[in-house]
């Protein structure tokens, strides 16, 4: 009997570990992330991610004040609000401001029971089917969070106007430096299905939390940009 015990408290603590090893941690209440963008090497200005969590309840909100020529794109600001769970984000508002041209402004809403989007732009409004496990843009930097560590990813995501499919493959471990040491990261190649062009590269942290640390990207005219996490309240 005492070994039947000894044995399950065995099996019990190794699934324990497995799980605490292949998931990160649980974000806490609130946090922030501050990132830098590059063009050529030259300062791109800087993306900063707030995050708030209450009665299973997120908000995050991104405001971006670009620099050069980046400028030309005019600063923006994300919102995505909804509901939060032990294995995802379930997003029911995201939106969209150009703070450059406010006519560009999108809005969209996630009708989870009726499994519909409508996205509003331009004082017009358009409805789509929404499938399983969609994302909104920034949500979905952050699903990694609650993804086992893994070779492949595909999220569904809508990105304003549009819903893509982006599909990751690990290539390799690859360390980023962070505030002067060498952060553990591995890194994927990124592309959007049925989307010509669409290669970009993202490091995603092997730490407490799963987080990109680096992200590569080309902007719709082809300019290279560089995405670098330069500070954030979570323990990395």
């Amino acid at each position: 009997m005492i070994h039947k015990l000894l044995s399950a408290r065995l099996f019990f603590l190794v699934f324990l570990f497995l799980s605490s090893a292949s998931i990160a941690s649980n974000f806490p209440k609130s946090f922030f992330i501050k990132y830098q963008a590059f063009q050529l090497e030259q300062d791109g200005g800087l993306i900063d991610i707030n995050y708030t969590e209450k009665y299973n309840l997120y908000s995050i909100i991104a405001k971006t004040e670009f620099k050069g020529i980046l400028k030309i794109f005019g600063d923006r600001e994300f919102i995505s609000e909804g509901i939060i769970d032990i294995k995802q984000f379930k997003p029911y508002n995201f939106e969209h401001k150009n703070k450059l041209n406010e006519n560009k402004n999108i809005h969209v809403k996630f009708h989870h029971d009726k499994k519909k989007l409508s996205v509003s732009y331009k004082k017009s409004i358009k409805e789509y089917d929404l499938g399983e496990d969609y994302q909104d843009l920034l949500s979905f930097l952050l699903q990694f969070n609650f993804e086992e560590k893994k070779d492949n990813y595909k999220f569904n995501v809508v990105e304003g106007r549009r819903l893509n499919t982006y599909i990751y493959k690990k290539l390799k471990n690859q360390p980023i430096h962070y505030k002067g040491f060498q952060l553990n990261a591995d890194l994927f190649e990124g592309n959007i299905e049925d989307r010509k062009n669409s290669t970009h590269y993202i490091w995603l942290a092997n730490s407490k939390y799963r987080l990109p640390i680096k992200i590569k990207v080309k902007t719709k005219v082809g300019l290279p940009v560089e995405i670098k996490m330069i500070d954030t309240n979570l323990e990395m």
